[in-house]
């Protein structure tokens, strides 16, 4: 069974990508003449570049549509696993904290390297929302950390 996924006209011919559900193995492509309806050219999964090749395979193993239902359960148990990470984090954090306290460790008076701080400035320039991220965390441990470290 084939879906087609996409087509554009070019250069007097109709290109047509079609692919299998299960797999990217499936794909084929075809060429057609639009006045006359023949096919042109063609070609498989096996006449793909490598890196073509390589690549096909994102779409079926983020869908899980390579090895069915099997493949789609373990891809929902490792979704449910990181999006519980940080709930039981939290809650061995509060079981193992001393009563009554943050259960912080005493800040250290070592500072950052610079290395470090040029890393994180460069990469916040780079990925903007990143860098938003780690100047609330930054701001957050100045402003209100010192604040209950000070208690």
């Amino acid at each position: 069974m084939y879906s087609i996924e996409g087509s554009d006209l070019d250069e007097g011919r109709m290109t047509v990508y079609a692919g299998g559900l299960t797999g990217p193995s499936l794909t084929r492509v075809l060429a057609i003449d639009p006045v006359t309806g023949a096919v042109i050219e063609q070609a498989g999964f096996g006449d793909f570049k490598p890196l073509a090749q390589w690549s096909s395979w994102n779409y079926p193993l983020h869908v899980g549509s390579i090895l069915g239902l099997p493949s789609k359960l373990v891809w929902a148990a490792a979704a449910i696993g990181l999006a519980l990470m940080p709930v039981t984090g939290v809650w061995m954090w509060l079981k193992r904290r001393p009563r009554g306290r943050r259960g912080v460790p005493a800040r250290g008076k070592t500072s950052f390297p610079w290395g470090v701080v040029i890393l994180a400035i460069f990469l916040g320039c780079l990925l903007p929302l990143a860098g938003a991220s780690i100047l609330a965390a930054w701001l957050f441990d100045r402003l209100i950390g010192s604040r209950l470290t000070a208690r």
